[in-house]
């Protein structure tokens, strides 16, 4: 990777159209930022779903796990993990990372990415969207 900043996507996903600007202008003015994260929706039959994992009230920014109460401590590492595909990531934090080869290893990289990072962002704007399909690991039949 050449870029200062990376995103993953599938090929059937969305962002929104303002996602990348939103994401980009709260890691690009805080220099201790290593990740940034939007909120994350579904896409069923069509239909956009946001899923209900807005924790935080407005932006929040995380330095040190120390800083978190227990509540947060346990919204930020314990609860659902949204999308990966949700992050904009520093590219030069991310090469410091490893990723399993195994089921679910993007909630293995976003758990390890919560933990290392020397600041990690939420944003409560929704810019992503995931589309389900009913035989895939997420889709209605396997859940």
């Amino acid at each position: 990777m050449s870029g200062k900043y990376f995103m993953m996507l599938d090929h059937d996903d969305e962002l929104t159209l303002d996602a990348i600007e939103l994401l980009y202008n709260i890691i690009n003015n805080n220099p201790n930022i290593d990740v940034v994260q939007g909120q994350t929706g579904s896409i069923v039959n069509g239909e956009k779903i946001p899923i209900e994992y807005n924790f935080w009230n407005g932006i929040k920014i995380i330095n040190s796990l120390n800083d978190l109460s227990l509540d947060e401590l346990i919204k930020h590492l314990v609860l659902p993990v949204p999308a990966l595909w949700a992050c904009l990531i520093r590219t030069d934090f991310y090469k410091d990372l490893e990723v399993g080869d195994f089921i679910s290893n993007d909630t293995d990289f976003v758990w390890k990415m919560k933990l290392l990072s020397q600041g990690f962002a939420y944003i409560p704007n929704y810019i992503y969207y995931h589309t389900v399909h009913d035989n895939s690991l997420y889709g209605k039949n396997n859940i």
